[in-house]
Formats: C-alpha cells, structure tokens, sequence
C-alpha cells in the first residue's frame, strides 16, 4: 500500500532537532546552573502507529444498529456517524433518523467531485465529464470539519440500498479511502438504508432532517498520508497498455462501447468486459467471495492481477471497485478517475472531411480504414481495409499533438478498440480499432462542448496526485493551513450519472 509520507519524515527530523539541541545544552551545563531535562512527551501524531491497518469496511444492518443504539457509538466507544448519499435526493426517500444528508446544505461543499485539469487537455471551463476528478484536499477538509469527524470518528457511507444505480456510497468510501482515512474509520453499510428498516423500522423515516454536529478542526493533512495507488490517471493507463502485461486487467464496465458524443468511440485496448456493478449484487446486498471470484476468474482476473477498473467517468465503476478490493481482498486495485470521458478526449488524430469509415486500424506505423465494422479483420491481416495513404486520419485532433512530441504520448486513439461485428468467421474480436467522430461532433456525453489543449504541454500527466500530496505536506501536521495550496483552479462538482 503506497503512502505520501512527506510529513511524517518533517515530523521525525524536527523532533531529532529539538533533541540534540536539548543534548547540547544539558552537557555545556545549561549557561552555569544544573540542567534537568524535561519529561519526554509523546508526539501528537503517535496515533499513526496502526491506524492504517487493513479491517472490514462492510457493515451489516445488525452491526449498524447496535451502533446507534449504544449512543451512535462502536462497541470499543469510537463515535459514529452515518453520511446518507443516496442518489434518491426526493423528499419521500427512507432516512435513517439522525443520520448525515450528504446532499444538504448542512454540510460545507458536499462534493464526491471537483473540476480539476490533469494532462495536456483541460476542459475545466466546459464543466465536461472529462475534467470531473477526486475532490481537492480543501474541499474534503471543508466536509470532515462540517461533519464534526475526528481522527477517532468511525464514517459509515449509506445508500438506500446497494445496487447497480447507488454508486455514491462506493465513491464516498474510495475518495476518503484516497485521502488517506484508514479502513477502520470508513465503512458502507452492506444493504443500506433499507436494511436498517427492515430490522428497526423505528429508526427510519422520510421527514429526517440532516443532523448537524458540532464542527471539528481535522484535517486530512493529519492522516499518514495518501492512498496514491487507488487512483491511475490517464497517463499511467497510457503506459499500462503500451506495456502490454499480461497481468494487468482493465475492466469496463460501460455496457456499450458507444458514448455518443466523444472524440471516439471504443474500448481500451484489452479491455475486459461483461463485468459491472450487477454482476456482484444481488438483493440489495454484495455477493459473497466464492460468486464474485468465480466472476472474475472467468475473464482471466485472479488476485495476483494488476486490476484497473473504469467507467464514464468514474463513479459507476467504484462498487466494482470497492467490491474487489475490500469484500475480495484484491490487493492491486485501482480506479481510473476520469474513466472513458478523459481517455476518449486524448486523440492525437482527427479525420479529414472525406472520411467515411466506421472504423480504424493502427498498423503500428500508420491506419487502415475500413467502410463498415463487418470487414474488419485481424490485426496484421487488413483484408477489405483501406490503406490511409490519403491522410484524411491526420495528426491534430484534441490534442493537436502535431505540435508537440510530448502531447503525442498522451494520444489514447491508437490505443484503443472496438469489437467487429463477426460475419465470416474469419474477424478477429481483438482488432485494434475505434471509431473516430467528427470534429463537430467532440462533446462529452452530457453535451459540453470539450478539449481546451495545451499544444506545449511538458508536464508528467500527474498534477492531481501532485497537488494534492503538496496539499497534505504543507504547514503543520495539526492541520492548519496559512496559504491555498491547491496549486490549481477547481470548481465543486457533484454527483454523476455516468
């Protein structure tokens, strides 16, 4: 498990100063008079020792309810809350009475979401689904501090109930799971609001309004430090696929490789498919480990697999996610934040007017094109394609990477596929191919106009993690923060859809 853990060096070489100057001053006699060495206190961060250790983050509906039977409280006396964020926001939905409304205005900047640029297209201004990543560490310290929670608070995320459509809950617990909380302190409960009901009905109602508790000075800049590994950008993606080992999975669980209005339609390359947030619920609660691995071993996923799950945009990926790595114990897990909407938005190529295929082929040095997916065949074996000798698949497109060699390597349109449609027997379902749309046409899928690009772009394609690790290490480990640190314009985003 990867941490930043910048602070905790700082907090180390600090206090080994304050030793040996203490060591000094007691051996030249203190300027005249006997020296006695205070009592040695114990450093304000020594809660880190085993705070992050691994423990189970599902809670069932009996755990939950002797919880806020005993004062909203665990059995050990750590104080509980539980953060409502099921995407149901009307009036009449179940609420468990005394819980946390999520999507109120109690709460300070409630966001599973920010607008945030990462790489050399930054489409921030268009509010597109491209741009919609972790929230910034500003805004999850707004949110912990309006929720009251302390290093000692155990969060519980709570849906209606857990289902294909309530995928809130699961982004909720990976973006404080990012940030660094511990699985000892975040939790889902396992059948939901719903749950609750059916064992206590007198602790749910629809006229709950959201508990308000007394605010709290956290931060996450106390945490140990970043859970880096549960988030891939686009640019390692990139580097994954261009490694091309077997061991790494990347599973989409989009149900068609058609978003409509994107600069291209597909797949990433190797992609697995047929796995979604269904295939690991049922009635309203996860499967068990014996269904779920019997699942992925199926599609060739084990738990020694580098597994990368994505969706549009990042959001109905996360129960797939979270089921993999916290009900299954899959150490190697990781979400694509971004998914499909910022993959699809890094093509180095457009296609000229005269293009009419429905799909393209990358022969390793230049495309193949073809009129209609039927007559794709293998890769290496272009039967029945045309060679691009024209050049209407022309360097440019979003990234206008002509410009710039470095904007080229972030270029995902030769990395990606789309499956053939099989008539002869003889097409191949791995070719590597996709579906370029025309410029007018290169919107995200809720229609926002997209790709503001940076042809001299010579960053790593890493900004996020960088900023926000720069974000937990700067000024003091208690918290308190005398500048912005965010390093990068943000704009609150919200619940998606995708």
């Amino acid at each position: 498990m990867k941490h930043s853990l910048l602070r905790k060096g700082r907090s180390f070489m600090v206090t080994a100063a304050f030793a040996s100057a203490f060591a000094v001053l007691s051996a030249c006699g203190g300027g005249g008079g006997s020296y006695e060495a205070p009592a040695p206190t114990q450093p304000s961060n020594a809660w880190w020792n085993g705070y992050d250790v691994s423990a189970e983050t599902l809670v069932s509906a009996d755990t939950a309810v002797q919880w806020i039977k005993n004062g909203w409280k665990t059995s050990e006396g750590y104080p509980v809350i539980i953060v409502d964020v099921q995407t149901d926001f009307t009036a009449a939905s179940d609420r468990i009475i005394g819980s946390i409304r999520g999507n109120s205005a109690v709460i300070n900047g409630f966001a599973l979401d920010e607008y945030r640029a990462e790489g050399p297209i930054d489409t921030v201004d268009a509010r597109a689904t491209s741009a919609r990543m972790v929230t910034t560490g500003a805004t999850m310290d707004k949110m912990i501090q309006d929720m009251g929670v302390t290093k000692d608070t155990v969060i519980v995320f709570a849906n209606q109930a857990v289902s294909s459509s309530e995928f809130n809950a699961t982004r909720a617990w990976w973006t404080f799971f990012y940030w660094g909380f511990s699985e000892s302190k975040i939790k889902i409960l396992d059948g939901g609001v719903a749950a609750v009901k059916a064992l206590d009905a007198s602790l749910v109602d629809t006229a709950t309004v959201s508990a308000d508790p007394a605010d709290s000075t956290f931060s996450v800049k106390q945490l140990p430090g970043l859970h880096d590994a549960a988030r891939v950008t686009t640019k390692n993606v990139i580097d994954l696929v261009r490694a091309g080992s077997a061991s790494t999975k990347i599973i989409d669980v989009r149900g068609t490789d058609s978003q409509g209005s994107v600069a291209f339609n597909g797949r990433i390359k190797g992609a697995v498919t047929g796995i979604n947030a269904a295939s690991f619920i049922s009635g309203g609660k996860f499967v068990d480990k014996a269904t779920g691995e019997a699942i992925l071993a199926a599609k060739g996923i084990t738990s020694a697999s580098n597994i990368i799950v994505h969706c549009v945009s990042g959001y109905s990926a996360t129960p797939v996610y979270y089921y993999i790595k916290e009900v299954l114990g899959y150490p190697n897990v990781a979400l694509y934040d971004g998914s499909w909407s910022a993959w699809s938005s890094h093509a180095g190529y457009e296609r000229g007017v005269s293009y009419a295929a429905q799909a393209v082929y990358w022969g390793g040095s230049s495309f193949y094109w073809y009129t209609d997916t039927a007559s794709v065949t293998a890769v290496g074996n272009p039967n029945g394609a045309t060679a691009d000798s024209t050049g209407v698949i022309a360097l440019g497109g979003p990234l206008k990477a002509n410009v710039n060699s470095n904007v080229l390597s972030f270029d995902t349109f030769r990395l990606s596929t789309v499956a053939p449609v099989v008539t002869s027997g003889n097409v191949s379902t791995t070719a590597q191919t996709a579906t370029m749309a025309a410029t007018a046409n290169w919107k995200d899928v809720y229609g926002a106009l997209l790709f503001v690009s940076n042809p001299g772009y010579t960053g790593t394609g890493n900004e996020i993690e960088e900023a926000d690790k720069a974000y937990v290490a700067s000024d003091d480990d208690d918290g308190s923060d005398s500048g912005d640190d965010s390093g990068e314009p943000v704009t609150p985003g919200g619940p998606s859809g995708c």
